[in-house]
């Protein structure tokens, strides 16, 4: 599956430079998914977290809660019940 996007976060990444208000929430939500798909789970945590903080400043709330979805499932994942009930 990272073999398989990483052209595009590569792409997401470019665009992010370009156009952070727009493009930085979603290349951190890529990263923070490629981060917990290869088992590095605390920097994935970091990444749902700043994906989150991005996408509120950009008014993007749908990304907002995605951003707080999958960091949910990313604990549950670590079996840890108590941060997940707040996201």
């Amino acid at each position: 599956v990272l073999a398989r996007v990483a052209d595009l976060r590569q792409r997401f990444a470019g665009w992010a430079r370009l156009n952070p208000l727009t493009f930085e929430c979603k290349h951190l939500l890529l990263e923070a998914e490629a981060a917990r798909l290869s088992g590095a789970r605390t920097a994935a945590q970091s990444l749902y977290e700043r994906a989150a903080d991005a996408a509120a400043a950009a008014g993007f709330v749908h990304e907002q809660a995605l951003a707080y979805e999958l960091a949910g499932y990313c604990y549950q994942e670590m079996g840890l019940e108590i941060p997940t009930e707040g996201y």
